[in-house]
């Protein structure tokens, strides 16, 4: 059932699709993806399987929010436990 799906490859068409030549912008997009563990593709496609998962797959900065983010969270935070 498998090789009805993927069809029949031999080595010389394995050999012949991994030596396609790629730019440097698409080889650095797939190593990033593969060194994160987040999925690849446009971003519709990203957005689809999101939705299907129900979470956020592709992964955010590091560190701490920038000043500004911080300051209208802790404002919002003041104007819900404001008396």
């Amino acid at each position: 059932m498998e090789e009805r799906r993927l069809g029949v490859w031999d080595h010389a068409d394995w050999k012949a699709a991994l030596d396609w030549p790629s730019p440097i912008s698409q080889v650095d997009r797939l190593r990033r993806a593969t060194k994160l563990g987040e999925p690849l593709g446009p971003d519709a496609f990203l957005a689809e399987l999101e939705v299907k998962a129900g979470r956020r797959l592709r992964v955010g900065t590091q560190g701490r929010p920038p000043a500004q983010k911080l300051l209208v969270v802790a404002t919002a935070q003041q104007a819900l436990f404001a008396k």
